[in-house]
């Protein structure tokens, strides 16, 4: 996946309202400030109540579901640009969030 295909994506959810955060090897990217090696997929965690409306997002662009664990995760494909990984994240009122683990725990993120 390149990174004007992960601009395009991360625009369009700002543009539904759908909010979002980096994670994987993007996420470290951001934090480096440059594309430090080429990725598969792009990471990014979800407000789990707007997963309908990002999966209906990817799809208008062509992305189809390929990997459907939720509500640990859903991965989409697009031929020729790459995945996208979606991780659900129940968010918390602090500014934190909860997301699923595939042993039936769970992962804490802080505000």
């Amino acid at each position: 996946m390149d990174q004007s295909e992960v601009l395009t994506i991360l625009g369009a959810l700002d543009e539904a309202k759908i909010r979002w955060w980096l994670a994987g090897g993007w996420g470290v990217n951001a934090l480096v400030g440059a594309q430090t090696r080429p990725h598969r997929d792009l990471d990014l965690l979800i407000d789990a109540l707007r997963l309908q409306a990002c999966l209906d997002l990817l799809k208008a662009r062509g992305y189809w579901v390929e990997t459907d664990w939720p509500p640990v995760r859903i991965e989409v494909a697009a031929k020729g640009r790459g995945w996208v990984d979606i991780h659900p994240m129940d968010l918390a009122a602090e500014g934190g969030g909860t997301q699923a683990s595939l042993d039936g725990t769970q992962f804490h993120y802080l505000p």
